[in-house]
């Protein structure tokens, strides 16, 4: 993902949330309570950049497609339109 939540953001906030456990009492510990919220917060963007990702379908602008008439690019003379305005 270009946003670097893989790459970057998620491996650090791993590790803050590694070594934020590793000092104990974690239900009076901010780091770590901060650190499993921002995980949280990245897997669920991953998981919905991951749907749109698999939902997304590559379209060929050239190719003809049937149904789609309301999106077919036309060319309109100056005439056409005005007739069409009054």
């Amino acid at each position: 993902m270009s946003t670097g939540f893989c790459t970057r953001e998620r491996p650090a906030v791993v590790e803050v949330v590694t070594w934020a456990a590793s000092n104990g009492d974690r239900s009076e510990n901010a780091d770590y309570q901060y650190g499993k919220r921002r995980l949280r917060q990245i897997d669920g963007r991953i998981r919905f950049l991951t749907k749109r990702i698999e939902a997304a379908e590559v379209v060929d602008p050239e190719a003809p497609r049937s149904g789609q008439a309301a999106r077919t690019p036309v060319e309109l003379s100056h005439a056409t339109v005005m007739a069409a305005t009054s």
